[in-house]
């Protein structure tokens, strides 16, 4: 009976004919274009072409990273900048990104079960912040509109992580993204210098923070100045880190960090005196651990460098009739940061208002909206267009930073899935780096666990990881670096009943446990 069965085990796989089920899809698409061409429809044929495309992107996840890493990080902030006609241009990258979430689905479904490694714990709860936060658009009581352009903020790169974390990237190619990210902030210091010297001069009004780099700049001189620090901050640390492995060698190290600081030295970005001594604090946590006494007597001599660097910085910033004297500008920003005046005006909300005033309208107040939220997009406020719950504050800035934006937007549901993804991938990056047996993996596990770090300090000063798309383009790529070498690192199969060796010819004394209460027939 058995043998007249084994003629099943003949039968394919249903694997093997998702091939050719792509091949006839497409034929089918190719089929459906010319149709829809032959009619003549303009609109019509540039909606079929795009979704052509988008279903061939489907399948090169690899050249669409690349576009998307220099399209948002080099390409559109000058463009946008300086071509009006090109405003709708961060749209195509957007779409791109979203085509990465798909790709990742689609390999995730198709890809050989010989290639499908386990995913990690924080790739798996970035999804399901991803499928919550889309889903939140469905029971929240919100306009359309408000819900389809918050999915598009929040979720638009987060297909750069997926992509990262399930399909199958040659090595050599992860690492020149990793060089193109470094060779993109070496760099940033050329824009910074034209915007400095020649840009900022020849306008009319006084802008706000106007050295960006390549980064996002808008007509009316607010920018990405923040964004351009971390990436700028994380460069040097990434540098550190490379230098501890023994990649390049003391002069190349001096002449990195010089052109990496540059554009922080040209731009107004204060934060910068908490982000240096946590990234340094970050690359070298684990000699800190090892040995607390000498890195305590170098924290100090840094933090003295520090402090007078701070000094002359604020000293530098002092320009015009309306120059303070160092310690009542140190006042000022203490206080638009953590004191009662508003960062935007003396009656809006700043940093940390914004959060007291997020659980003065929820907390007991509101269960239900403090555990879920109000749906994603309503808090979004900007100076052409709010939400529907930042319109019923007054237009107050509730979303000033990322914490108090998901807070209102997706609740603490939302909040603890966002910051679980971030604090277990830097976990998980800072023990790739310990047990990484290649240097260059090392250098990208200890580098993007300072970038890790020095990301989630940005979630209280900022809410560019929800909106900006420079900040979700660097973040999301550093976290698909994690999920890639946790891939690579190799890890335990669970022994099965095959892996136990025969012991069939080996003697009952042999294989019995020796606190077993059988007594052995065969021995003395």
């Amino acid at each position: 009976m058995l043998q007249r069965l084994r003629w099943l085990d003949s039968i394919p796989s249903p694997e093997r004919f998702a091939g050719w089920l792509l091949v006839a899809a497409y034929v089918a698409l190719a089929a459906f274009v010319g149709l829809i061409v032959s009619t003549g429809n303009v609109m019509m044929v540039a909606l079929t072409v795009g979704a052509g495309l988008g279903l061939l992107l489907l399948g090169m996840p690899v050249p669409t990273i690349t576009a998307v890493v220099i399209g948002v990080l080099v390409l559109s902030g000058p463009l946008v900048y300086h071509v009006q006609a090109l405003a709708r241009l961060p749209w195509l990258f957007s779409v791109l990104g979203l085509i990465l979430t798909g790709s990742a689905i689609v390999y995730a479904g198709l890809g050989r079960p010989d290639d499908r490694r386990p995913v990690s714990g924080f790739v798996m709860l970035g999804a399901c912040f991803f499928v919550y936060a889309a889903a939140s658009a469905l029971w929240a009581d919100q306009p359309v509109p408000d819900a389809v352009q918050g999915i598009k903020r929040y979720l638009q790169y987060w297909g750069l992580f997926f992509a990262l974390a399930v399909v199958a990237i040659r090595p050599r190619t992860v690492h020149r993204w990793a060089q193109l990210l470094l060779a993109i902030a070496l760099l940033q210091f050329l824009m910074a210098l034209y915007q400095r010297l020649i840009l900022i001069p020849s306008l009319s009004w006084t802008p706000i923070d106007a050295v960006v780099g390549t980064l996002e700049l808008s007509q009316i001189g607010t920018g990405a100045s923040g964004i351009l620090a971390l990436m700028q901050v994380c460069c040097i640390a990434a540098l550190l880190c490379i230098y501890r492995e023994g990649l390049i060698d003391g002069k190349r190290l001096c002449a990195g960090i010089a052109l990496a600081g540059l554009p922080l030295v040209l731009g107004e970005t204060n934060i910068l005196f908490v982000w240096m001594p946590l990234a340094l604090l970050a690359v070298y946590l684990d000699r800190a651990l090892d040995k607390p006494v000498a890195f305590l007597l170098a924290a100090a001599i840094v933090g003295m460098a520090l402090v007078a660097f701070s000094s002359a910085y604020l000293v530098w910033q002092q320009t015009g009739e309306d120059a303070l004297a160092p310690m009542d500008r140190a006042r000022m920003i203490f206080e638009y940061n953590l004191g009662e005046s508003g960062y935007h005006s003396k009656t809006d909300l700043n940093r940390k208002t914004a959060l007291e005033y997020w659980w003065q309208h929820h907390g007991g107040v509101d269960p239900v909206a403090t555990v879920f939220g109000h749906g994603i997009g309503g808090a979004f406020s900007s100076f052409d267009m709010r939400g529907w719950v930042s319109e019923q504050h007054s237009g107050r800035h509730i979303d000033l930073v990322a914490v108090s934006s998901i807070l209102w937007d997706l609740g603490l549901v939302g909040l603890l899935l966002f910051l679980g993804t971030f604090v277990l991938a830097a976990g998980r990056a800072y023990r790739l780096a310990r047990l990484a047996s290649d240097r260059v993996d090392r250098a990208m596990a200890r580098s993007a666990f300072v970038a890790i770090v020095l990301i989630m300090s940005s979630f209280f000063y900022n809410n560019a990881i929800v909106q900006m798309p420079s900040q979700q383009v660097l973040s999301f790529m550093i976290l698909g670096f994690v999920a890639w070498l946790d891939r690579r690192q190799p890890r335990r199969r669970p022994r099965t009943m095959r892996d136990r060796p025969p012991t069939a010819w080996a003697p009952r004394s042999a294989t019995r446990a020796p606190w077993s209460p059988v007594h052995d027939r065969a021995g003395p």
